[in-house]
């Protein structure tokens, strides 16, 4: 799950560098599966909170991007 997670991040920031509004939605929905990971695998609440952080700063620059 984890890789998944991560290959969307990465997936997310390759498309923001080509200005692709999906790049936000991949690296929102990669740090949403961090953020389940963190919390069921060995309740790894550093990580989820760094993720939680993540996901939020991708839906405020979504909506900087679009408003």
């Amino acid at each position: 799950m984890g890789w998944i997670g991560s290959i969307l991040i990465i997936l997310g920031i390759w498309l923001m560098g080509d200005k692709n509004i999906w790049g936000f939605v991949c690296g929102a929905l990669g740090n949403s599966i961090w953020v389940y990971v963190g919390l069921k695998r060995g309740k790894q609440f550093d990580l989820a909170f760094v993720a939680v952080i993540a996901v939020i700063m991708n839906l405020i620059s979504l909506y900087k991007w679009l408003y």
